[in-house]
């Protein structure tokens, strides 16, 4: 008898792009759940179907998806936005650590906090996802220089500045923020966070001076 319990749930959206957004993660993230969905404008009626402790872990999942998705479509009294690393994993198509995004946000200007495993910062979705695969990019294309830290160090930097790595790379060990050692491995003389945005204001003063004299 248990196993033919019925509960209806009714979610309340505000936009067609949330409640698709919904409809998604609720197909991907309750597969293994005896569930019916349908959208009418402005809700999302959703069946449960099992016995009373499956249908509660559903309607748990179901709660966590609808409140991660507002968090990410709208922005709080802060005026910020909320996105799961598994959002951006999903989104990206890659995995790419909430800190080292995190920081490249503080780079550009941005508010940003990590909380857990969420990223909260007052820039949408598509731009964090967009900043995700060119890091990612950038960090592939990079493997001939060792450790990862430089390469890391590197890759904002090119974010930052639009410059390319190798140029970069000069550029820091001329001025004496990082050494060479040899064998495409290299060393820090400062802390990693110092030394990139000593890098990046080197650059970018550089090309103030040549752009005034332009």
């Amino acid at each position: 008898m248990n196993s033919h319990l019925k509960r209806e749930v009714v979610i309340h959206v505000k936009s067609d792009d949330e409640a698709m957004e919904i409809l998604k993660a609720l197909r991907r993230h309750l597969r293994s759940f005896n569930t019916y969905a349908r959208y009418e404008r402005g809700k999302i009626r959703l069946t449960i179907y099992g016995s009373k402790d499956h249908v509660k872990v559903a309607l748990n999942e179901i709660k966590g998806i609808h409140r991660r998705i507002k968090k990410a479509m709208y922005k709080d009294k802060d005026g910020m936005y909320q996105y799961d690393a598994s959002l951006i994993t999903e989104k990206s198509r890659t995995s790419v650590s909430l800190r080292d995004l995190g920081k490249i946000l503080e780079l550009k200007g941005h508010k940003c906090s990590i909380e857990g495993t969420s990223l909260r910062t007052d820039i949408k979705l598509e731009e964090v996802v967009h900043l995700a695969r060119k890091y990612r990019e950038l960090i592939d294309k990079m493997r001939d220089v060792e450790p990862k830290i430089i390469r890391k160090i590197l890759c904002m930097a090119t974010i930052i500045t639009g410059i390319d790595y190798k140029n970069l790379l000069k550029i820091a060990v001329s001025k004496g923020l990082i050494k060479y050692l040899g064998n495409n491995r290299y060393g820090l003389v400062t802390m990693p966070d110092e030394t990139c945005k000593i890098l990046i204001k080197e650059v970018l003063n550089s090309e103030n001076k040549n752009s005034r004299k332009n």
